[in-house]
């Protein structure tokens, strides 16, 4: 137990400090997020097309169109999004079909490297529309704080008190007593840090999109977590002592970026 606290410190204090000066860049700030959706999806597909002869060729065509996906996000050109995630339809179709003569499992195939596609860029893109927020590098500390908050108290409350399973059939670790947990400590961070950057959000707003954080974060967590027991992983990679992998790091973040943007873009006027 102190041995995996000194490990995730350890990362922390390495990481926080660097992440809090590129968030202040917004240049700066998207070259953060393309590297880490182009690591994530390595080690997504490392999971998702581990036994599948053309995880080269998948890796490839997704790194060529994340800079593009990102870009146009960054530079307000979102309605083209799909005009890229079409591209990487085709050409993964025409990938599997000229190099597999049995057709057998080119559905699944193709389906895999089009979820990675939508899950890693698709999803860490909502940081890049949360920091054009006003106020957004602002934005950007609340949210990684919150998820980090709730990681953080799910895992230490669930060693100590956990005794029901959340969701046995996919982390059996997990617990009903740690999932509350980390959603109070999301809420109580959301507060302390919101009030602390005097950033303009009513307290019912902060617990209100706090206590949704906390609800849905897990969920991404879970949905990785599922994935990689198909796959008999336990982590996606080995990147960040003490957190397995990068994508292991932000999965619950994924989950939370199209919430937060969301509730602050429709509810918070």
């Amino acid at each position: 137990m102190k041995k995996e606290l000194s490990r995730r410190w350890q990362t922390a204090m390495i990481a926080l400090p660097f992440l809090f000066l590129v968030i202040y860049g917004s240049i700066s700030f998207l070259i953060l997020v393309t590297l880490a959706a182009l690591i994530c999806l390595y080690e997504f597909y490392s999971i998702a097309l581990t036994e599948v002869s053309i995880f080269h060729e998948a890796l490839i065509v997704a790194y060529i169109l994340t800079p593009l996906w990102l870009l146009l996000l960054y530079t307000g050109y979102p309605e083209y999004l799909w005009m890229i995630a079409t591209l990487n339809l085709m050409i993964m179709a025409g990938i599997v079909v000229i190099r597999f003569r049995d057709q057998t499992g080119i559905l699944d195939i193709v389906t895999r490297q089009t979820l990675g596609f939508i899950y890693i860029p698709g999803l860490v893109g909502f940081m890049l529309l949360i920091h054009q927020f006003e106020n957004g590098h602002k934005w950007i500390y609340v949210t990684f704080m919150m998820v980090f908050a709730c990681d953080t108290g799910g895992y230490f409350i669930g060693k100590q008190f956990g005794k029901h399973a959340l969701c046995p059939a996919v982390s059996p670790k997990k617990t009903i007593e740690g999932f509350l947990g980390g959603l109070f400590l999301c809420v109580l961070t959301c507060l302390f840090f919101a009030i602390l950057l005097h950033l303009p959000i009513s307290m019912a707003h902060m617990i209100g999109l706090s206590t949704v954080v906390g609800i849905v974060a897990p969920l991404g967590d879970l949905f990785e977590s599922a994935f990689k027991r198909v796959s008999n992983i336990k982590d996606s990679g080995n990147l960040l002592p003490g957190h397995g992998g990068l994508l292991d790091r932000i999965d619950a973040l994924l989950f939370s970026g199209p919430l937060i943007y969301g509730y602050k873009t429709f509810l918070i006027v």
